[in-house]
């Protein structure tokens, strides 16, 4: 079984509860015999949650771009996926709606 963890805290602002989350996670998941485990530690890698017109259009016509390609490859790869993130008022943040919007996008989830 593949995991993919997608992880939104960010570990400079709370080290301590950041690092306890994902070494807890990792373990569990480990010892229900999850064979690879994929994190994505969301806010080191520069993500642009903004989706275009310019994008929206061309993903329309099937043209994706290389960085949201990389995160389908993460997503078909995983048998199971985790969100790990802070809640704000009510809901999550910002950014991870960006995320779901660029790369759930039409093609890829129908």
């Amino acid at each position: 079984m593949n995991h993919l963890i997608i992880f939104l805290l960010t570990l400079i602002q709370n080290v301590v509860l950041g690092e306890r989350l994902l070494i807890v996670l990792s373990k569990l998941v480990k010892k229900n015999g999850v064979k690879c485990i994929f994190f994505v530690i969301f806010y080191e890698m520069n993500f642009n949650p903004i989706l275009s017109h310019e994008e929206l259009q061309n993903a329309n016509k099937g043209v994706i771009p290389e960085d949201i390609q990389q995160e389908h490859n993460f997503i078909l790869q995983a048998d199971l996926i985790t969100l790990v993130y802070p809640l704000w008022w009510m809901g999550f943040p910002s950014i991870l709606k960006g995320y779901l919007d660029r790369v759930l996008s039409h093609g890829f989830c129908l």
